[in-house]
């Protein structure tokens, strides 16, 4: 999982396609989100909570189609930061505990419950 993070943040960058795809996604599930009453009432909550213009739910859309690649690629790489996170592992301590050690990937601190 590492270094599949890794890749992605050098050599391996979301492509073009993917990002395609995943706008198209996002924007085609919109209805759905807002079918029931509550969907829609949580939506205009959000509105006010968050201070947004009332055309918001009309704008979505447009609002999820506009990253470019580029502004995608750099956002990953300012907050995809795997060195820095915390890794929560359960299993049997007998079974995994020397592999999770070899792995190198920080301090281990065992937490007995």
């Amino acid at each position: 999982m590492i270094r599949e993070y890794d890749e992605y943040l050098s050599t391996n960058p979301v492509t073009a396609d993917e990002l395609a795809k995943a706008k198209a996604s996002r924007t085609l599930r919109l209805p759905g989100q807002f079918e029931t009453l509550g969907a829609l009432l949580g939506g205009v909550r959000d509105i006010a909570q968050f201070s947004r213009d009332t055309s918001y739910l009309d704008d979505l859309s447009d609002l999820l189609s506009q990253p470019t690649l580029d502004e995608v690629r750099q956002t990953t790489r300012n907050y995809v930061k795997p060195n820095q996170w915390t890794w929560l592992i359960v299993g049997d301590l007998s079974k995994i505990e020397q592999g999770i050690r070899d792995l190198g990937i920080g301090e281990v601190v065992v937490i007995d419950i």
